[in-house]
């Protein structure tokens, strides 16, 4: 059973069912919960290589550590500079990831990354990225931007970011409105354009707001576009106000260069809103869709956009990392408290 592929415009065709898609077996293997001290909620996990794993929390900003069968290892960050092994951490997280055996990790407050040493040793830190810039030569090709989010960090000390906000430029110039993903220097020199993300309007910035700008949706949980960045790729979920409407959406899969490995379009006959993004270990990628009835479902894509399967799980439960045969995923427990959980997929049939 495949999707129906949707031309570029296209806004509605006679579409499959999410019924129709076979669906994946889970076995869960390892829960990590409250006995993991002062766990908290999750915001992102991430599996190194040699089975380390990362989990980032919210209330104090730490990123927790853990061996391959969740014994803790120790932590970076924290509000207070961090608590453990890892002293030298951010006091404010904002994003995290692996390079290899090293983790990165977003510095809000000062505006930097700090990179470890297999997950605890402070190895380097790169400098504030207050934004994002043409290089000398080039001003009158690219804009300069306001507003960046790094989103991972690439090889040579490059940046993955989401930019905002443009400033000078070619008039009328592809970067002159919307979101962008940039790969820039760790200087902010914009190095390539990769792709816009978002077409649509955005909040006003409040007072004292200095976050991101956030897209406009129907809701705070649905925000119009979502990425996933993997390794020497990256995954863009887009819509728009009238496509999101129908359920009409499309994938974009470009390279840290810019070139793009898959751009299609789909939909679904119960017009499901795409909630998220997460590209697999073997490049494999899974859309979070949330059907009208609220149902949440996960679809696996190959790295070619054809789906194979889906899961379904728990409505409090988010689709954090796909480790080859292995699932992670945040939840709640029976007694509310935060949780995460690796399931083993077993295939359809």
């Amino acid at each position: 059973m495949v999707l129906t592929a949707l031309a570029p415009g296209c806004r509605s065709a006679d579409r499959r069912s999410l019924e129709e898609l076979p669906r994946f077996g889970l076995e869960p293997e390892l829960t990590i919960d409250r006995f993991v001290p002062d766990l908290g909620p999750i915001r992102w996990v991430g599996v190194a290589s040699d089975g380390t794993i990362a989990v980032s929390q919210v209330n104090d900003h730490l990123i927790r550590l853990l061996d391959a069968s969740g014994q803790d290892l120790g932590s970076v960050g924290g509000a207070g500079g961090g608590e453990g092994r890892g002293r030298a951490g951010p006091p404010i997280q904002g994003g995290a990831g692996w390079i290899g055996d090293t983790l990165w990790v977003g510095d809000v407050t000062l505006g930097r990354i700090a990179l470890y040493r297999k997950g605890l040793e402070l190895a380097r830190t790169l400098p504030p990225l207050p934004g994002a810039r043409p290089r000398a030569g080039e001003e009158g090709r690219y804009p300069g931007f306001l507003s960046v989010w790094p989103v991972t960090v690439l090889p040579g000390d490059t940046l993955l970011v989401l930019a905002d906000q443009s400033v000078g430029g070619p008039p009328g110039g592809p970067l002159s409105r919307g979101k962008h993903l940039l790969r820039v220097s760790a200087r902010g020199e914009i190095l390539r354009p990769l792709v816009q993300v978002s077409e649509g309007a955005v909040r006003e910035r409040g007072a004292g707001d200095t976050g991101p700008l956030l897209p406009l949706a129907r809701s705070s949980e649905l925000p119009l576009f979502h990425v996933g960045p993997a390794g020497d790729r990256i995954a863009v979920v887009n819509t728009d106000r009238e496509a999101a409407e129908s359920g009409t959406w499309w994938l974009r899969v470009v390279d840290a260069y810019g070139q793009v490995l898959l751009d299609r379009h789909y939909g679904f006959r119960e017009a499901p809103v795409p909630t998220g993004v997460v590209v697999a270990a073997d490049h494999g990628i899974w859309i979070g869709l949330r059907e009208p009835s609220g149902e949440p479902s996960w679809v696996a894509f190959t790295p070619g956009g054809d789906p194979v399967g889906r899961v379904s799980l728990p409505r409090e439960s988010r689709l954090l990392a796909v480790h080859k045969d292995q699932l992670w995923a945040t939840g709640v427990d029976r007694a509310g408290a935060p949780e995460v959980v690796r399931c083993r997929l077993v295939p359809p049939g």
